[in-house]
């Protein structure tokens, strides 16, 4: 329990009125909720659902909520007392007592670490940014429910040129009369086209939007045909990480659904349409489709980042959509009405904006650079890590220990040898790239709604160009930390579903694996980092001699 609610990170408002008894009785009020962190010798040790009660006069650590929280033992000495760690037995730190209590040491250059957040002087204007560019209505509800930190100076919310740009649009539909009461009991689809083909030949995708919460999945497609087995995976997914049954599937009555017919009416699924030439009747798909292309449009214009890279926008707006609030679920968002948790902020960064990942593992001697300038291009929903892409190589890196400037973009730079800066290639060669990217996935909710940065998404997949850097062979392995991927062309269908339970593997090397076959929707569920290739080992191997590569190190 703390008296100041500064000491707390993202506070909220204590759900239910309570009070704290106290010794002699009388009572005082909780009134937020809130995380905390306790510097030690070696790690910070966090302690979660902190209560702040104004009127308390010291400060107060539960030592069971201690203990168990971060697997620590605490052994008490009459005028001392010493925090290990319980695997290793390894001391962590010492305290003294004073006024007959044990109190927790904390040097005064501590304190700024404890609660500090990485936006402490972040203006609304980079909110803004960094949430997607949602509305004015619903930035100021995020801010002031999460109590995000605001620059003073900075407070109000700017003109948007990006917004005005890519949000312009006709009068609203009018609200759906459809009611339900349990997810997936109502499910609403449909398909969009892209008219600039992605990188890696991604055409379409297919959207699923849960009447109940309205949280949305997003499957990039090469073709349309493709949509009957991708909701296939789909309805096992869901149905199994949720314990419910699909109830009704609304669509349009397009050549892709009518192949579901057969399919639904086996498995108990009623199928609603909507008329001919009135998408209006399935609004609610059509007004997702409008939000998620707005947002992914105002990402890539704000960062310059060109439009054959929409798959990546698409997911990352999806991902933000999910997790902001909405004044159809009465400014809950639909994060949190589907698994009763409020999402977390705290790492969101601007899309397409410079980077800087972690790259010792990749060097070859003591002096080369520690880093390279990349692009941010999402987050991992597998790990806790964000996706880099470097521009000169091509290369995508997925990395936990990333450094941002969320106020330059490379692709807005005059020319791309101003991105030259840790690099060995010379600026003659710089020049009709076409960057590789990251696995095709959907946005698939987490296993654990509380690890919630990375849980709902992992951007699309893209091919590598005819100038681009070979890809990793199929024995190559990745860092503890920092893992680097290339994908190669890939034929056939690409359903894109996504493991719901991401492993924790933020300290384990992992390694992907390059098929010469298409994967099926099963398969992609059971194994999400799995690439499929049509490039034969000759063809990278004749790149690979030509073209500069990182190797990484041994496991």
């Amino acid at each position: 329990m703390t008296s100041d609610l500064h000491n707390l990170s993202l506070h909220q408002p204590y759900q239910d009125p309570a009070d704290v008894i106290i010794a002699d009785g009388s009572t005082m009020p909780i009134t937020h909720t809130g995380s905390i962190s306790l510097p030690t010798q070696s790690r910070a040790l966090h302690l979660n659902n902190v209560l702040y009660v104004p009127d308390i006069h010291k400060k107060l650590i539960s030592v069971y909520r201690l203990c168990n929280a971060n697997r620590v033992s605490v052994e008490f000495f009459p005028a001392s007392f010493q925090v290990k760690d319980l695997s290793t037995g390894t001391p962590l730190l010492h305290g003294r007592t004073r006024d007959e209590l044990y109190e927790w040491p904390i040097n005064p250059s501590q304190v700024s670490a404890m609660f500090a957040t990485p936006s402490s002087k972040a203006t609304v204007s980079s909110w803004h940014s960094r949430l997607g560019h949602p509305a004015s209505s619903i930035l100021n509800t995020v801010i002031s429910q999460f109590s995000l930190p605001v620059s003073k100076q900075f407070h109000k919310l700017l003109p948007c040129s990006d917004c005005f740009i890519n949000k312009s649009h006709k009068i609203p539909f009018a609200t759906s009369t459809i009611t339900s009461s349990r997810t997936l009991e109502y499910l609403f689809s449909d398909v969009w086209s892209s008219p600039i083909l992605s990188l890696d030949n991604f055409k379409y995708y297919v959207i699923f939007v849960d009447h109940y919460t309205r949280y949305t999945w997003l499957y990039p497609l090469k073709q349309k045909s493709h949509v009957k087995e991708t909701f296939m995976a789909f309805k096992s997914f869901v149905e199994n990480r949720f314990q419910t049954k699909i109830g009704t599937l609304y669509s349009d009555n397009g050549g892709e659904y009518v192949a579901l017919r057969a399919y639904l009416a086996t498995h108990g699924i009623s199928h609603l349409t909507s008329p001919p030439h009135t998408p209006e009747h399935n609004r609610i798909s059509e007004r997702k489709h409008r939000h998620i292309v707005e947002t992914g449009m105002t990402l890539l214009s704000t960062a310059s980042v060109p439009k054959t890279y929409w798959p990546y926008a698409f997911a990352v707006a999806v991902y933000l959509i999910n997790r902001l609030p909405t004044p159809i679920l009465h400014l809950q968002s639909p994060y949190q009405k589907l698994f009763g948790v409020a999402p977390n902020y705290d790492k969101l960064r601007v899309f397409g904006c410079s980077c800087y990942p972690w790259m010792r593992p990749y060097n070859h001697h003591k002096l080369d650079d520690r880093s390279l300038r990349c692009v941010f291009l999402g987050y991992s929903n597998t790990q806790s890590a964000y996706y880099c892409l470097h521009i000169l190589t091509g290369r995508i890196y997925t990395s936990r220990h990333v450094q941002f400037d969320e106020s330059t973009f490379l692709f807005a730079l005059p020319t791309l040898t101003e991105i030259s800066t840790s690099d060995d290639i010379p600026p003659s060669t710089i020049g009709g790239h076409s960057p590789t990217t990251l696995p095709n996935s959907p946005s698939t909710p987490p296993a654990n709604p509380c690890s919630d940065l990375h849980a709902a998404h992992s951007p699309p997949s893209s091919s590598v160009g005819t100038t681009q850097v070979s890809p990793l062979n199929s024995n190559s392995s990745s860092s503890p930390s920092t893992s680097e991927r290339t994908a190669p062309q890939e034929n056939g269908p690409q359903p894109t579903a996504q493991h719901p339970h991401p492993p924790n593997t933020q300290n384990s090397p992992s390694a992907h694996s390059h098929l010469n076959n298409p994967i099926s929707p099963m398969a992609q569920i059971e194994s999400s980092q799995t690439f499929s290739s049509s490039q034969s080992q000759t063809q990278s191997d004749a790149s690979s001699s030509s073209s500069p590569t990182i190797s990484p190190p041994p496991k």
